[in-house]
């Protein structure tokens, strides 16, 4: 098997480029943080990504919309990414978070 590497990125916890730790092998590679699609157009290279329910920021941390299921979580920031804690939480499809407690090889999601 003959891998090829398209486009290695080095990510801060909340999802923003590492200056200088990028590379292209010259494909216009659309995907980046969480395996998101990218919105360079609009925000510049891996400022913001489609998360399909809404468009995540990763210079800011923040949503840049009001979460559709705010009512599930109200003593949280309506545009709070990942509640702020990146490394525990995730929000695959940017409409509501998932609390994963590692214990021995299993995770549990809450």
């Amino acid at each position: 098997m003959n891998l090829t590497t398209l486009s290695p990125q080095h990510h801060y916890p909340f999802g923003m480029l590492m200056p200088g730790r990028n590379w292209s092998a010259g494909s216009e590679y659309r995907f980046g943080f969480n395996s998101k699609e990218s919105d360079s157009e609009m925000y510049g290279e891996g400022n913001s990504y489609d998360f399909g329910a809404r468009i995540y920021d990763a210079r800011l941390g923040r949503w840049m919309s009001v979460d559709p299921a705010q009512s599930k979580y109200p003593a949280l920031s309506p545009y709070s990414a990942f509640n702020n804690c990146p490394i525990y939480i995730t929000d695959p499809g940017g409409d509501t978070i998932t609390f994963y407690l590692q214990k021995g090889a299993k995770s549990y999601p809450f």
